[in-house]
């Protein structure tokens, strides 16, 4: 009965841990909620751990200073920070375990402000403390000063005219002060999470620190990592409540620290998105009273003052504010010191931070500054580079930019200046300084550029035409080094060759580009991803073209061609249908008399026709494959044109394969082709080649006019339209002359009729022949037919039989 110590632990298993609180039960009442089994402790004599009797693997806790939780522990280490061996001792010997601050806490907290030191000293329960718990004399007031100073994170302590007085700090103050001294995020992150709603009272200006505990380095544990998550949470949301207050009380530089400090939850790895948005909202609202600030101080002129002044290293954070970015050129005039006198390497990170928040005006002053600073001091031109390439990086003032690098050139070594070339280009930028430059790293010796410069270089150059002058000579120091090169980079070198045009590089480095690269990746095609392969064979493809199929092996670019061909035969079960079709684009100058070609074309028809027949492992992937990787319209389209150049070269068996599955494809695409791509299927199954060298071209013919495109198709309904409308009048005009038949008439006709069917058999077949011939063309018109037949045989049994049964009565 009475007060025990209670838990709530969610029966599903996911809660981690859980508060323990007095709670009031009778005898027999939530057992489940305050009942624990007493186990012996296996590290100490004489010791116990307490394990919830209802929720098995969870055990008592005891966490400094002033908590008891509830944890999951299955054996092993016991978790840091946390005590799960107790004691028994006598009730009547607790008292000797009170520490003094559990005295005068109490005493304290029913003060406000300041508390004279005589009156704590004169309280009944310290008296007692000292009397029967520690049975010395009261301590004096220098000892009072000496405990209250060392526990200053709780205690706060001045002597004034009135005498020694003493204040206990408040919650926030305490947190805040614990938070400022831990040294990991996981202590941090036990703070801020055992505080509960106490973390609501913790004032705007320990939120600074906070935050920054919070990213300090801490366990991988999964318990650990669920805590810091939780932490954050908590704090963001304390932090909504307490910018409430911050607008009066907060100076811009207190904004400033704390917008720093929560950087690192805006997207930063391994964070939650509900933290990123929860952070995101929280800096919409420190954001505005940023604005609130600046506005402030420009209309009141208080641009010096030092409410509305903050230090250079905080900008960056501020211009990541959400709209503050608008107003650099307030915060220009806000800084202290002036941006006049911050180092190259603030100025260089502030530029990067305005071009980030679309403060453009307040990034090109500031590399005005920069390169104003270069020019006056003694920087290297090493130095000089590197400032510029990081102020390239964030694409601001590229023309002044590639001016001081003219400047600089001459002084520069080679691979400076071609990574500092290749930083512009990165950016796709043209211009006459940077045309320059590259004229005058062609002067230097380039063979010690390193083979990533090199290759840099030959990519950056696609991406601006001032390169053109230099990278020809790049291009030819890599070919002697090409042997050294992975795979991967040699094929990137080829690609970038592949797409520079004209004369910037020779025929002859060409060509020796492609010998050296037959050497090196013959071996290694095995090892390359399905992507090299592509890039591979489309780069190849247009040496290879110019040689021809019929002299193609004897050339590099035919027989590197030809390697990667049967590399691809070998492996194209893997490959997605995407890929193969690049790759028969780029094997195509192999030519249809090539085995590479005809297995790619057998292969296609297989996959385009969903051949079921075979069972093996390859022809399920194959058929997965299809499935998933489908071709669309348009790229079934462009196989076609693909391999209509081939199919004179190609077997019969193959061609009907390989445009079986093409037309197989069109057939059931039919229903969804557009009118521009049914043109094209048509025009193509009506040509002597290609899709017209399939036996089943009618078939997909018929398919695509059924699918409702073409002239001929609407033309035809139209005429089919007509033909019924005229047939409805025709039988209005005539309706009254068949009523006034008899009905004899129907039967005689009749057998007539069948006596004509005996005598002209060859007519007859006439008639079924011109019949199937329309039902190829409307089998609509001649279903209206058929039935509008059926129904007046029916009719006219129906006559004959009721006139027949008359004769007969009369006869009786």
């Amino acid at each position: 009965g009475g007060f025990n110590l209670g838990f709530y632990i969610n029966l599903d298993g996911s809660q981690q841990e859980a508060d323990v609180t007095l709670m009031e039960a009778g005898k027999g009442e939530k057992n489940e909620l305050v009942n624990f089994v007493v186990v012996p402790s296996p590290l100490y004599e004489n010791a116990f751990r307490f394990e919830a009797a209802y929720r098995r693997g969870y055990f008592l806790v005891f966490r400094p200073p002033t908590y008891l939780k509830m944890i999951p522990y299955s054996g092993g280490k016991v978790p840091a920070g946390s005590v799960l061996d107790f004691t028994l001792v006598d009730f009547q010997a607790m008292f000797k375990f009170i520490d003094v601050e559990e005295v005068l806490r109490p005493v304290l907290e029913t003060k406000t402000g300041w508390t004279p030191l005589e009156q704590v000293k004169s309280d009944p329960n310290v008296v007692a403390y000292f009397q029967n718990i520690l049975q010395k004399p009261m301590w004096d007031d220098e000892d009072f000063q000496t405990y209250f100073e060392g526990h200053f994170e709780s205690w706060q302590f001045r002597q004034d005219s009135t005498g020694p007085q003493v204040r206990l700090r408040g919650v926030d103050e305490r947190l805040g002060y614990a938070l400022e001294r831990v040294r990991a995020s996981d202590e941090a992150a036990a703070l801020i999470v055992e505080a509960g709603d106490d973390v609501r009272r913790l004032r705007w200006k320990y939120m600074a620190p906070a935050f920054d505990a919070l990213s300090k380095p801490g366990s991988g544990d999964v318990t650990a990592v669920l805590r810091r998550m939780d932490a954050h949470r908590k704090l963001l949301g304390a932090l909504g409540v307490s910018l409430a207050g911050a607008e009066e009380d907060a100076s811009l530089a207190d904004l400033a620290k704390l917008a720093h400090s929560m950087q690192t939850l805006a997207g930063g790895e391994g964070v939650s998105p509900d933290i990123v948005s929860r952070s995101t909202e929280v800096g919409e609202r420190l954001g505005k009273l940023v604005l609130g600030h600046m506005s402030e101080a420009e209309r009141a002129g208080a641009l010096g003052s030092s409410r509305f002044s903050f230090s250079v290293k905080w900008l960056s954070a501020l211009l990541a504010l959400p709209g503050v970015g608008s107003k650099g050129h307030i915060l220009m005039k806000l800084v202290t010191p002036p941006l006049s006198e911050a180092s190259i390497s603030e100025l260089v990170a502030m530029v990067s931070s305005a071009q980030a928040s679309n403060a453009g005006p307040l990034a090109a002053e500031v590399v005005g500054l920069v390169l104003e600073r270069l020019n006056k001091t003694s920087a290297s031109a090493v130095e000089v580079a590197g400032v510029l390439r990081d102020i390239v990086g964030a694409g601001v003032a590229l023309e002044r930019c590639a001016s001081a690098l003219l400047k600089h050139g001459a002084e520069l070594p080679a691979s400076e200046l071609a990574s500092t070339i290749v930083a512009f280009a990165e950016k796709g930028y043209t211009g006459e300084a940077l045309g320059k430059a590259c004229e005058e790293l062609a002067g230097m010796p380039l063979e010690d550029l390193s083979s990533p410069s090199l290759l840099a270089f030959a990519v950056a150059s696609t991406k601006s035409p001032s390169l053109t002058s230099c990278v020809g000579k790049v291009v030819d120091v890599a070919v002697t080094l090409l042997g050294m090169w992975p795979a991967a980079d040699t094929v990137r070198l080829l690609v970038t060759v592949a797409k520079t045009k004209g004369n910037t590089i020779s025929a002859e480095t060409r060509k020796e580009l492609i010998q050296q690269a037959n050497v090196s990746l013959v071996p290694k095609l095995g090892e390359l991803p399905a992507a090299e392969i592509v890039r591979l064979a489309l780069a190849v493809q247009p040496v290879a073209g110019e040689q021809g199929s019929a002299n193609l092996g004897e050339g590099d670019a035919g027989q590197l061609l030809e390697a990667v061909g049967k590399e691809v035969v070998r492996r194209m079960s893997d490959l997605p249908q995407a890929h193969l079709l690049l790759l028969t684009q780029g094997l195509a100058p192999l030519g249809g008399k090539h085995s590479v070609l005809r297995d790619m074309c057998g292969f296609w028809g297989a996959v385009l026709l969903g051949d079921e027949g075979a069972g093996d492992e390859v022809s399920r992937r194959r058929k997965e494959m299809e499935r998933s990787q489908a071709l669309t319209a348009d790229q079934v389209l462009k196989l076609a044109s693909l391999v209509t150049p081939l199919a004179k070269d190609l077997d019969g068996e193959t061609v009907q394969r390989c445009f079986g599955g093409i037309g197989a494809r069109f057939i059931a695409l039919a229903g969804s082709l557009g009118e521009a791509q049914k043109k094209a299927v048509l025009e193509q199954a009506q040509k002597d080649d290609g899709l017209g060298l399939w036996e089943g071209r009618s078939k997909l013919i018929r398919a695509l006019e059924k699918g409702g495109g073409g002239d001929r198709s609407r033309s035809r309904s139209r005429m089919l339209s007509s033909r019924s409308k005229s047939r409805k009048r025709s039988r209005s005009r005539s309706g009254g002359k068949k009523q006034k038949r008899g009905r004899s008439s129907s039967s005689s006709s009749r057998s007539k009729q069948r006596s004509n069917n005996k005598k002209s058999p060859s007519r007859s077949r006439r008639r079924s022949k011109s019949r199937s011939k329309s039902r190829g063309r409307g089998r609509s018109r001649s279903k209206n037919k058929s039935s509008s037949r059926n129904d007046r045989k029916k009719r006219s049994r129906s006559r004959s039989s009721s006139s027949s049964r008359k004769d007969s009565s009369k006869r009786r």
